[in-house]
């Protein structure tokens, strides 16, 4: 992305919203980010953790993503803990 300090590590998946919009799961940083059709950096979203005990430490790696038909969420496959994410995209 053109507008973070935080560039991709280990990038697994991309899916296409509209007008362009592209989604890219970045498993190294346990992210979804979203660029414009140019490429530009618009956001990002950390998936939470799952946390099933108090002081246990957890990962979440996102490795693949796929837009709804009209673009109103992604889906999101967390490979290290075995779910699907749900994120709603508004425009």
């Amino acid at each position: 992305p053109s507008d973070t300090t935080q560039g991709f590590k280990e990038p697994t998946g991309t899916t296409f919203g509209p007008r362009g919009v592209i989604h890219v799961a970045d498993g190294g940083n346990h992210r979804v980010v979203t660029l414009d059709s140019s490429g530009a950096f618009m956001g990002d979203w950390l998936l939470p953790d799952i946390n099933l005990e108090k002081d246990a430490q957890t990962y979440n790696s996102p490795v693949a993503v796929a837009a709804k038909p009209d673009g109103t969420a992604i889906y999101v496959a967390d490979i290290v803990n075995s779910r699907i994410i749900i994120l709603g995209i508004e425009y």
